[in-house]
């Protein structure tokens, strides 16, 4: 195929078709370049085998671009196509256009970064792929930092975001057909989950039983407590952990994943609710940092310090957590909300003299970033999410019922539900439900 100095043109065919049995199609794509005709070859491929109740029913659509050129002997070039063969069942249907959010400009600032926009194409997957209609999309502290351009300096801009959701399969690829189906429940960790449909490659969906907030919480806040614990965290009965940010959305993991460990889980929060859920959730000392020194307490409590911190503040509860490190003690940082909205995404902390609180306790601190791990990732979801149906461990959910403007509803709401976890007031995982809207039929 040649593509050099090519001149090219997108074609594009939609084809709506009822497939009572088998079909197999095939048809030929002619173009105008330049003014010239230029036949392009035989495109061919085998339609899926999916059963409705009421038969079969579905759409191909084929696209591609016109790569030719002109040469001595004639015309040259090919065909870049992909085709998809999408279905759903009777009574069901996708939208033409979607909502989505999108980084507009570099920022910290969530607001001054992000754009909502109404009037999208709803994308295509491709071979390999699932579009997936969101119903629950989970929001991070990291949001931010990704709004910010600071994870891929390579991004142009605008670019989606949103790192993971739950919904239905509402259509998918050839080769996606052989494992999944129209209508089943799915998860995913993948980028562009701040919209009302997302293309999903079929390798990193996680199937679920039903559409449940509970199981969002594990994709990134819970397998980065499992992972993070199990690689580094060295646990082991009677140990001393302490946890920071213990009621949030990671921070509840860490506690229950500590406990299962028979460990004495110490658990930082800003609120008597919040302690109180610590508790139900099996902290052993809860420290509410509104109306108590954490640092006074922790040398009251434990004057031989603590044998792991699971740290995700930063500043001066980095520096304090560090000081409270036992003999060899551990301390992972998993993350610094504390300085994500600053124009550097740090926080100060007193690093001059780190290395010989280290030093003179033989302790450590190590960083863990999921995306490192990504080969423990299936093994830990599918752990977690046994833990859960089982009812060892508790999925606790912020969808912003006692928030000031209600419950987190559309995508709209992604704004206030950043500004709510900023402000230290959920409880849990924050949580935005996507309400099912067809404007039209595809």
């Amino acid at each position: 195929m040649h593509t050099g100095t090519a001149a090219i043109r997108e074609v594009s065919q939609d084809l709506t078709v009822f497939f009572w049995k088998e079909v197999c199609l095939s048809f030929f794509f002619l173009a105008r370049v330049r003014g010239k005709r230029a036949e392009l070859g035989h495109f061919k491929f085998e339609a899926a085998r999916r059963n409705s109740p009421g038969g079969w029913r579905g759409g191909v659509r084929c696209f591609g671009v016109v790569c030719a050129r002109r040469t001595p002997t004639g015309w040259q070039g090919g065909f870049i196509a992909q085709a998809v063969f999408t279905y759903t069942n009777l009574g069901s249907s996708i939208s033409k256009f979607m909502q989505k959010l999108v980084v507009t400009q570099l920022s910290p600032n969530f607001k001054e970064a992000v754009t909502l926009l109404r009037d999208c194409p709803v994308p295509l997957p491709g071979d390999g792929d699932l579009l997936v209609r969101n119903r629950f999309v989970g929001v991070n502290a990291s949001d931010i930092n990704f709004s910010a351009g600071r994870y891929d300096a390579s991004l142009k801009l605008p670019f989606d975001l949103g790192f993971e959701g739950i919904g239905e399969v509402v259509a998918l690829g050839l080769t996606a057909s052989a494992q999944y189906t129209i209508g089943q429940t799915v998860a995913y960790l993948s980028n562009g989950s701040f919209a009302e449909y997302t293309v999903v490659p079929a390798k990193v969906a996680i199937p679920v039983p039903t559409v449940k907030p509970e199981y969002l919480t594990l994709l990134l806040s819970g397998t980065t407590a499992y992972i993070s614990l199990k690689e580094l965290g060295k646990m082991s009965e009677g140990k001393k952990v302490l946890v920071t940010a213990a009621a949030g959305g990671t921070g509840q993991f860490a506690v229950q994943l500590a406990k299962k460990a028979k460990c004495h889980v110490i658990g930082t929060c800003s609120s008597a609710e919040k302690s109180g859920f610590l508790k139900s959730i099996g902290c052993d000392l809860p420290i509410n940092y509104k109306t108590e020194n954490v640092g006074a307490v922790l040398k009251r409590e434990y004057p031989e310090g603590v044998d792991l911190v699971y740290e995700s503040v930063g500043g001066e509860m980095f520096d304090m957590a560090v000081n409270a490190l036992a003999i060899k003690g551990r301390l992972i940082i998993i993350g610094y909300i504390s300085g994500y909205q600053n124009s550097t995404g740090l926080s100060p902390i007193k690093a001059g003299t780190l290395p010989g609180k280290l030093l003179k306790k033989s302790a450590s601190v190590h960083g863990f970033f999921l995306y490192h791990y990504l080969s423990e990732y299936r093994k830990a979801m599918d752990h977690l999410l046994k833990m859960y149906e089982s009812q060892e461990l508790v999925c606790e959910v912020d969808l912003g019922d006692l928030s000031p403007g209600g419950k987190f509803i559309g995508l709209e709401s992604i704004f206030r539900a950043v500004d709510y976890m900023y402000m230290g007031k959920n409880t849990g995982k924050v949580v935005v439900e996507l309400p099912h809207s067809v404007n039209s039929k595809l």
